[in-house]
C-alpha cells in the first residue's frame, strides 16, 4: 500500500523491502483449559491506541473475573509527556482486575521474545490516521510466530490479515468494537490458532534477514552492471 502511494506521488516505480524479522522459537503449546493470553508488545503511546485498549479491558471485567481471558501488557511509557496514556494506565492499575499483568519497564530482547511466544493473541490497535499504510514490528513478528492478531480495520495490517494471516479487526479508536473483537477470538480461539500457525511459514519466509540481504545484494550487482 505504501509503495503504491509513493508511486502515485512520484510517478516512479516503488517497492517495499521485507522487514528482517525472524521466527525465533515456536508457538506456545497451551493447556486446553488455559485462558487465551492477550499480549501487548513494546511501550505504550496514545498513537499506538493504548487508551482505547485500556477501556476495552475495563469492559471485559466479567470475562476477567471468570478467568476466561488474560492480559500481559508491556506498559512502560514511550513518552513521559503522554498524559492520556499515563491516565489510561492508571485507570487500569486502579481497577486491579485479576488476569491483568502490567510490566512497567522496558524489556530486554530475550524478555521481549519470551513474552511474544507466551502469547495466545497479540493486540496491535494502532490509530488509523497515523498507521493506515504503515507496518509494525510486533505485527510481523506475531504472524511469523504463528500468533493471531487484533488490529485496526482499514489499515495495511488489516489487509494482510485478510490475505494471509489470522485475526480480527475492529473500528478505529472504538473500545466497544475492540472488546467485541477480543471476545470473538476467545470464543473461536482454536480456529484462529490453527490458521495462524498455518500462515506463519509464509511470513517467516518473507520477513527474514537472509531475504533482505539477497534482495540488496542482487540490486547492488545489477547497479554495478549498468
Amino acid at each position: 500500500r505504501l509503495a503504491l502511494e509513493f508511486s502515485r506521488l512520484t510517478r516512479l516505480p516503488m517497492a517495499i523491502l521485507p522487514t528482517p524479522h525472524t521466527k525465533r522459537g515456536g508457538p506456545m503449546k497451551q493447556s486446553p483449559n488455559a485462558a487465551p493470553r492477550f499480549v501487548w508488545l513494546g511501550g505504550i503511546r496514545t498513537d499506538k491506541g493504548f487508551p482505547a485498549f485500556a477501556e476495552a479491558i475495563l469492559s471485559l471485567e466479567p470475562e476477567l473475573r471468570s478467568g476466561c481471558i488474560e492480559f500481559v501488557i508491556q506498559s512502560n511509557l514511550d513518552s513521559p509527556y503522554d498524559l492520556e496514556t499515563a491516565a489510561a494506565r492508571d485507570r487500569l492499575k486502579s481497577a486491579a482486575f485479576p488476569g491483568v499483568n502490567l510490566i512497567e519497564r522496558p524489556l530486554s530482547g530475550e524478555e521481549y521474545t519470551e513474552l511474544l511466544f507466551s502469547a495466545s493473541v497479540v493486540v496491535i490497535p494502532r490509530l488509523l490516521r497515523l498507521f493506515r499504510s504503515q507496518t509494525s514490528g510486533p505485527f510481523v513478528e506475531a504472524l511469523a510466530a504463528g500468533k493471531p492478531v487484533v488490529t485496526t480495520d482499514g489499515s495495511w495490517m488489516a489487509d494482510q490479515l485478510k490475505r494471509h494471516g489470522a485475526g480480527v479487526t475492529f473500528k478505529d479508536q472504538d473500545p466497544v468494537s475492540l472488546a467485541a473483537a477480543m471476545r470473538t477470538l476467545v470464543q473461536n480461539y482454536e480456529e484462529f490458532r490453527v490458521r495462524a500457525e498455518q500462515s506463519s511459514e509464509e511470513w517467516s519466509n518473507i520477513h527474514n534477514p537472509d531475504r533482505l540481504y539477497d534482495i540488496l545484494h542482487s540490486a547492488g550487482t545489477t547497479m554495478k552492471g549498468l
